[in-house]
């Protein structure tokens, strides 16, 4: 994982400068990445607080330990091969070309990361600094995108979705089972109407213009919402190919449904919006959504209230009763601030809370500031904690 084998020009690089280890201990630590350090030997002397975070470590459970410490078993034997011949001419570099790379966690399970490499001088003997960027959420979006392409393969492939052939005027000549269970339509109400009218709103110019395009240039495709059985439009991925039948050009292609991957979509853009911790909407989501209520009070001449609630001695709880202890406190605020349906709250840094009033009502407004301090207790006790 630190060492591919690979190394510079086969020398010590010229550029590398030296630097004094209390300086590099700080500037570690400050970093927003994930970091190891290693000496000229290959052990850890240091492992900052995101490493350790990755890794499942607190920094003295690894320093001294050989940096195979944090690989995975079948690869040690020849990592350390391969680290002994980088430090022979040491060079800043990422590192894997292409590969896939994996730390080993703590408890045994492996991370799937990207490292860069950077030598540094410390008096008479090298330091490495690792860094690490962790890919587990990357990993797992791939393997989502995955399981929804080889969906719609099968869909295609053994289904086949729904079938049509269109003239050039977009009316249909043919189609299959399949098209009229998923349009809820027979066979003479087919021959009735065009392909564009199974689309609505903006969808229609685009149809049609997709229709044209295909006449044109041979083949196209298209994302559209489908008018389904139940009145629903469900979004669909179209193809569309030029082919001659009885000496005529017209448009065959398939529709698959991709509901599963608009949903998956739906998903990242709720956790890019949304605190993992409380489900209140993040500070991301908090930028993006003021704009547009202060540009739509202005428009209106509508008063925009925020208020801001703090947590009294919130550092308190942390630093008697551990972190774990303050996410509960922070999730059963949240729990209590959304029982107030009519406001959008975020959560701010880890103490403060965030509400934004969407309403005209001073009323609402007065009565929530004045609501009485709320006595927390954290769902488990903390006797043991104390």
């Amino acid at each position: 994982m630190f060492c591919d084998g690979k190394t510079g020009s086969g020398s010590p690089a010229p550029d590398v400068m030296p630097m004094d280890p209390t300086a590099l201990e700080w500037l570690v630590e400050q970093l927003p990445q994930a970091v190891v350090v290693s000496d000229g030997e290959g052990f850890i002397r240091q492992i900052n607080a995101k490493a350790q975070a990755l890794f499942g470590y607190i920094g003295e459970d690894a320093v001294g330990h050989p940096v195979e410490l944090l690989v995975p078993e079948h690869s040690q034997q020849s990592h350390e091969a391969y680290r002994r011949k980088y430090l022979k001419a040491p060079a800043g570099r990422p590192m894997g070309n292409g590969r896939n790379l994996w730390a080993l966690h703590r408890d045994g399970r492996k991370i799937p990361v990207e490292v860069a490499l950077t030598p540094v001088r410390l008096d008479n003997s090298w330091a490495i600094i690792v860094s690490l960027v962790d890919l587990s959420a990357h990993y797992e979006l791939q393997h989502k995108l995955r399981q929804e392409r080889d969906f719609s393969n099968a869909v295609i492939d053994g289904l086949p979705a729904v079938f049509y052939v269109l003239d050039d005027s977009g009316r249909f000549i043919r189609w299959n089972h399949n098209f009229k269970r998923v349009t809820g339509l027979g066979g003479s109400e087919l021959t009735r109407i065009n392909a564009v009218d199974l689309f609505a709103g903006e969808d229609q110019p685009r149809v049609a213009q997709a229709i044209k395009r295909v006449f044109e240039t041979g083949s196209g495709d298209l994302e559209a919402a489908m008018r389904g059985a139940s009145g629903a439009y469900i979004p669909h991925y179209f193809t569309g190919l030029r082919v001659e039948l009885n000496g005529q050009p017209c448009l065959t292609g398939t529709g698959i449904d991709i509901s599963a991957r608009k949903q998956i979509e739906a998903e990242l853009h709720h956790q890019a919006h949304h605190d993992s911790l409380t489900g209140l909407m993040n500070r991301r989501a908090f930028d993006e959504l003021l704009p547009h209520e202060v540009e739509r009070a202005r428009r209106y001449g509508s008063p925009l209230s925020l208020i801001m609630f703090d947590i009294d001695h919130f550092k308190s709880v942390n630093d008697r009763h551990g972190h774990e202890i303050g996410d509960q406190i922070l999730c059963q605020v949240a729990d209590t601030l959304e029982l107030w349906s009519s406001l959008v709250y975020e959560r701010w840094q880890v103490q403060a809370a965030l509400r934004s009033v969407m309403d005209d009502s001073s009323s609402l407004v007065g009565s929530v500031c004045s609501m009485p301090s709320m006595n927390l207790t954290p769902r488990s006790s903390l006797s043991s904690h104390s």
